[in-house]
């Protein structure tokens, strides 16, 4: 049996027995970790796990790795447990829905650094931000995660002509499913699903993806693009996923309210 010490980001947690847990942690070494943390709800020095819970742990393997690899928690150090966070419904949901897309795309026995550290940052960020800058943040992550994930939409032309987008104009349609957007000119499939979508939005889009736009400062964006981007990268994140995102409907509701909070 081997151990291993890692950081790690708990994604998700549930009760095993009266005493004992099982949780699901992200860590940048392990990728996503199946762990049992026994008689850790009777250990005081330890807490009881909690999601989105940042800390350091030592993990005992009893196979020789692999995805059916269930490790035992040995030792348990929490370095933040994003307390700020945890004191607004917005902040919380938002950081819900980070873990959720997170937990989709993580793989077991597969190293996520990048993941890793742009969840960290995100949780980091989230307790502190000023007044109109949630949904911002928000759009910016869920661009970077696309980008992490290699999920990213091309911003850059239309993928059925290769037309590039500067030359473009008018209404574009946004494909999930094809990973991209159809010029006016080639128009979409009858029966694709799309999204009605203005040259400027993707635009916007190109111009705020990648990690020089991972923080998200002092950017202001105009309602209706905001409202398009949002909207492309949410159906980006789920047809990359192949899933419906269910604290995304949640949070949207906060983010229309954030700004005025």
């Amino acid at each position: 049996m081997a151990h291993s010490k890692t950081e790690a980001i708990v994604l998700n947690c549930f009760d095993y027995s009266e005493s004992s847990q099982i949780v699901h942690l992200l860590s940048p070494t392990l990728g996503k970790v199946h762990v049992i943390a026994k008689g850790i709800k009777r250990n005081k020095s330890y807490g009881v796990f909690d999601l989105f819970t940042h800390g350091s742990v030592v993990l005992l393997s009893r196979k020789q790795g692999g995805e059916d690899d269930l490790k035992i928690l040995v030792e348990l150090s929490v370095i933040s447990s994003f307390q700020k966070i945890r004191t607004r419904s917005d902040r919380i949901h938002a950081a819900l829905h980070a873990l959720e897309i997170t937990s989709s795309c993580a793989q077991e026995a597969n190293p996520e650094p990048e993941l890793f550290d742009l969840l960290l940052r995100l949780l980091t960020s989230l307790g502190n931000l000023p007044i109109g800058q949630l949904r911002v943040t928000m759009l910016l992550y869920s661009l970077r995660f696309l980008e992490v994930s290699g999920f990213a939409p091309n911003w850059s032309g239309c993928f059925r002509c290769d037309r590039p987008l500067k030359v473009c104009t008018g209404t574009l349609r946004f494909l999930p499913g094809s990973g991209g957007f159809a010029c006016s000119s080639c128009g979409a499939p009858d029966d694709s699903l799309f999204v009605r979508v203005q040259t400027k939005t993707i635009e916007l889009l190109a111009e705020l993806s990648g990690p020089s736009h991972s923080k998200p400062k002092s950017v202001t964006l105009p309602e209706r693009p905001l409202r398009e981007m949002e909207q492309i990268t949410l159906l980006a994140l789920q047809a990359s996923l192949d899933r419906q995102l269910r604290v995304a409907p949640i949070l949207n509701r906060y983010l229309r309210k954030s700004d005025h909070k």
